[in-house]
């Protein structure tokens, strides 16, 4: 099963349901976002269960591009954790940047999958947390390609923006979601700013109860 990064913030709009679309440059786009105004979205197709999306640039040259994650299929959502306690060669409990615990875990499946067993109460990257021991997961329900300024008002909304008429806390100078939306765009995403208007993919997805 593949993995999903998300920072704190989303994770828990993730959890809330306040999040429900996320928009991503992949490496599939990143040839295309290279000149991005040199190339237009041809046509879609589902084709032996995925999503592929024909870019034709002002040369005529085809480009075939398909998302790393496919419509029906479950991830899991990758986050910061570290062992809060263990007792060798019982269980595992690790813990996570909310204070929540995942517990009782195996210590032979703990050991299986990680490396470094003696290292413990360090927080790690969620690059490295692996699926058995992930508590979240996602139905992605649709994927398109689109250019990022494209997104409208309930799309920034949906995208987890959070706008509270004179500001959200740290955007007190926005007016509405989808600038909102910019600011922490620009903030993840430095090499493709807002302004630039970069091909994305865009997710909806639904969280899996648990």
């Amino acid at each position: 099963m593949k993995g999903i990064l998300y920072t704190p913030e989303n994770i828990k709009a993730i959890v809330e349901l306040r999040k429900t679309q996320t928009r991503r440059i992949e490496a599939a786009l990143r040839l295309i976002n290279e000149s991005p105004n040199d190339w237009r979205l041809d046509n879609t197709l589902d084709l032996d269960g995925k999503r592929i999306f024909n870019f034709v640039n002002r040369d005529g040259e085809l480009r075939r591009v398909c998302p790393r994650y496919q419509v029906g299929e479950t991830v899991y959502i990758k986050e910061a954790w570290a062992i809060a306690r263990w007792l060798p060669y019982e269980v595992v409990d690790i813990i996570f940047r909310d204070g929540r615990l995942k517990l009782d875990i195996p210590w032979d499946a703990w050991c299986s999958e990680n490396q470094h067993k003696d290292a413990w109460e360090n927080w790690r990257s969620p690059r490295f947390l692996r699926e058995k021991f992930a508590r979240y997961f996602i139905v992605i329900l649709d994927v398109k390609a689109q250019r990022l300024q494209e997104i409208m008002e309930e799309d920034a909304e949906a995208d987890g923006a959070s706008w509270m008429g004179a500001g959200d806390g740290e955007n007190y100078d926005v007016h509405s979601a989808r600038e909102c939306f910019a600011n922490l765009w620009d903030s993840i995403n430095p090499k493709y700013p807002f302004e630039s208007n970069p091909w994305v993919f865009a997710y909806t997805f639904k969280l899996l109860q648990q």
